[in-house]
């Protein structure tokens, strides 16, 4: 659905997000999944488990879309604001964040090509037997040790140029964990044509139980990408860690399963793909435009709706629009759009919240203090199930640093309010003197 700006009129206040534009329900989905996933994670007591539900709770309370001049796909309605939690389970930053990915290889491809014009890609499929959740973390591990006796072998350093590879895991009907690869390989042309080159599926068999130090026949999977398929297995590899399904199916499998992954690194890339694309994770803007969608530039913008979320109804509705008229417009080399003059509602951007943004600085300054008293508490081990007194410390240091920038912002804030009113008192001496010549005696003033 695309929205005709010649005749653009503001989107009516309590109008859904799907209802306007369908393309935006992963949204709804997505944002509704987090939401059972906070009331799950009510029951646990755990106070890490229970900063982790707080910031989730806090995560994409609102979207403002900016309705924009058509770009070079056509696009008019484009997300421009929000906020994340960041947090490794959520579905909404899952789902983000996997789209960034996506869009990242989709960017580095170009340069892949242009170094290995003559090349093919393999979707492999490495599996290991189901375990307990909570052997979770220790199979992760023999997994990616397993992976790098995988790479040091000889048919593996022949044929293969550069890969891509992600873990995922899946819950069994039993309960049980099952975490496995998918790996994205990159191979020249030749390989289907020579014998030295060409892996069969039961030598990949044969490799991979022998680096996983397996004493059984493993199953795994390996096909060849269609030409023109790349992009879809892409998706495929890059999906969410565990689906979201999985997660919310049981409490205590959800809450040991975030102990387990905690710190653990999924995505990783390797030879000639590694030169071109980052798997590091990306960053709150990046998760805003993963890719899908063209930035927005302040120019091209016509107006902006925000739409709140409704925790009762389970959807994005709008609270209205801000337009944009010859009127309010402002001069770009002088003045921020968001200083146009009142519009529909109240202002909805950037510095139209800032006694909010005050009050949340506050709540992290709190919030950081009471979890570097938790930190020295003789319980930290327990708390941070198998995670180690290294991170601890780690995370340590950057909440104090947190905390001390924090602390020199209000300070400085502070300052200059205590500085604005020294400048009040010192203009009104000023006119006293101009009106009587002289500020005069204490019993004259």
């Amino acid at each position: 659905m695309s929205t005709n700006h010649s005749s653009f009129l503001p989107v009516k206040q309590g109008t859904s997000l799907s209802a306007y534009d369908p393309n935006e329900k992963p949204w709804d989905v997505h944002r509704s999944q987090a939401q059972t996933m906070e009331k799950m994670l009510v029951s646990c007591e755990d106070e890490r488990i229970q900063a982790l539900r707080d910031r989730i709770t806090q995560c994409s309370p609102w979207l403002i879309f900016a309705h924009t001049t058509p770009d070079e796909r056509g696009r008019v309605f484009k997300l421009h604001e929000t906020t994340f939690c960041r947090v490794r389970a959520c579905p909404v930053c899952q789902w983000r964040r996997s789209m960034r990915h996506v869009a990242r290889f989709m960017e580095a491809w170009p340069s892949i090509v242009a170094e290995h014009p003559e090349h093919r890609w393999i979707h492999l499929t490495l599996t290991v037997r189901n375990v307990a959740v909570t052997e979770l973390r220790e199979e992760i591990r023999s997994l990616n040790t397993a992976w790098k006796r995988l790479m040091h072998l000889k048919a593996f350093k022949t044929s293969v140029l550069g890969y891509l590879r992600n873990i995922e895991v899946t819950r069994s009907e039993s309960g049980e964990a099952h975490p496995h690869m998918h790996v994205l390989l990159m191979v020249s042309k030749e390989y289907f044509k020579r014998k030295y080159l060409y892996i069969t599926r039961a030598e990949w068999q044969r490799m991979w139980g022998e680096a996983a130090r397996l004493d059984y026949i493993p199953e795994i999977w390996v096909t060849a990408v269609p030409e023109k398929g790349t992009e879809a297995a892409v998706r495929e590899i890059l999906k969410y860690a565990t689906k979201p399904e999985d997660l919310l199916a049981d409490t205590e499998w959800l809450v040991q399963y975030i102990y387990q992954v905690h710190n653990l690194r999924f995505l990783s890339a390797g030879g000639v793909v590694k030169k071109h694309l980052s798997t590091e994770e990306p960053d709150a803007d990046e998760m805003i435009t993963p890719g899908q969608e063209d930035e927005v530039s302040d120019a091209d913008i016509v107006a902006v709706t925000r739409f709140d979320w409704n925790r009762r109804k389970e959807g994005y509705y709008s609270s209205g629009t801000k337009m944009r008229t010859p009127e309010n417009d402002p001069k770009p080399e002088s003045e921020p759009w968001e200083s146009w003059t009142e519009g529909l509602i109240e202002p909805i951007r950037r510095g139209d919240w800032e006694e909010q943004k005050k009050a949340e600085a506050d709540a992290r300054i709190k919030e950081i203090l009471e979890e570097m008293k938790a930190e020295k508490a003789p319980s930290l081990e327990a708390v941070l199930g198998a995670t180690g007194n290294s991170w601890a410390r780690k995370k340590a240091e950057e909440r104090k640093a947190d905390a001390w920038f924090l602390e020199r912002w209000r300070r400085s804030e502070a300052y200059h309010e205590g500085r604005e009113k020294r400048y009040q008192e010192a203009l009104k001496l000023l006119s006293f003197v101009a009106d009587n010549g002289s500020i005069g005696k204490k019993d004259d003033s």
